[in-house]
Order: structure tokens, then C-alpha cells, then sequence
């Protein structure tokens, strides 16, 4: 029959020289984590820590991304609010391609990093359908040549859109 550690403690009373030797392992991982944290953790940072947040790696891992990353709410918040921007994502007057696609890059990237669902394909057709009228034509042809959007990335979106820009800017 197979026993767990924890009930092999409890019927022999004891604990078994495997049980002693992983909780060693364990230990001695756990040191080598915390003191890999406080070396690159800065010093008054660790200290903004409650101290029941100190006493192991985890804990202190978890304290330290909630302090940096938020609660589950506050992360809810952001996403909301990334896929708002997205939303409300329009080219500016005078402004660049470059300008343009820079400013949504960062939108695209914040929706990414904070698991917004919304695919390859939405973020281009939502960057080419926002630009301003004077590049109707371009994203027209683009549409008619079937470029495949939805596995394109916005790079090479930008780069086929770049290729007429100076035609536009004149």
C-alpha cells in the first residue's frame, strides 16, 4: 500500500529518512530562492513588505507581483480600459503612418500582456479601418488582394501600408 509522507508520520510516530532527506532538498532550495530574491529585490522595496509576506520565496514572489501588478480587480480594470483605448483608437490629423502605427502598437501590446481576447485579424482590420480617409484607397486594395489578416502582424501590416505613404503625403 502506498502511503503518503504525511501519513507515514502519523502511523510510525517517526519521520523516514526519505521524508527527512526531501524536506532538506526543499529547504535548501527555498534559502537559495530567498537569497536570490533579496539580492536583486532592492532594499527599501523588500522592506515596504509586511513581514508575514517574509518568510518564504513564495510569498514574497506573490506579495511583490500584487504590489507591482495589482489585484485580480485592478488587473480586470486595465484590461477594461486597454480594450477601451483599442476601441477608441482613430489616427490623428498630420499625423505619420509611423505616428500612427507606433501610438497602436502600444494598445496592441497592452490588449496582448493583459490576455484581452481579440485576434490577429481584429487588431489589423481595427488599425487599417481607423486610419484617416486619405488612405481609403490603400486599405481598399489591401482588403481586394486578400492579404491574409488574420495571420499577418501588425509590423508587416504597417510595412505593405508604408510602401504608398509618400504618394499620400504630398
Amino acid at each position: 500500500v502506498d502511503v503518503s509522507p504525511e501519513t507515514s508520520k502519523v502511523i510510525s510516530g517517526s519521520v523516514s529518512p526519505a521524508t527527512k532527506l526531501y524536506e532538506r532538498k526543499i529547504k535548501k532550495f527555498e534559502a537559495k530562492a530567498m537569497q536570490e530574491l533579496l539580492y536583486i529585490i532592492p532594499h527599501d522595496i523588500y522592506e515596504q513588505l509586511l513581514d508575514e509576506d517574509k518568510g518564504t520565496p513564495f510569498n514574497v514572489w506573490n506579495a511583490l507581483k500584487k504590489q507591482f501588478e495589482g489585484t485580480d480587480k485592478i488587473l480586470a480594470n486595465r484590461k477594461k480600459v486597454a480594450l477601451l483605448d483599442m476601441e477608441n483608437f482613430k489616427m490623428l490629423p498630420n499625423e505619420t503612418l509611423f505616428d500612427t502605427y507606433s501610438r497602436y502598437n502600444i494598445d496592441v501590446n497592452r490588449v496582448k500582456k493583459l490576455k484581452g481576447e481579440r485576434s490577429q485579424e481584429d487588431f489589423n482590420m481595427k488599425f487599417l479601418y481607423n486610419l484617416s480617409p486619405k488612405w481609403d484607397t490603400v486599405h481598399m486594395i489591401i482588403l481586394q488582394t486578400s492579404i491574409n489578416l488574420d495571420t499577418m502582424s501588425l509590423f508587416d501590416l504597417y510595412a505593405a501600408l508604408q510602401q504608398p505613404e509618400p504618394k499620400f503625403n504630398q
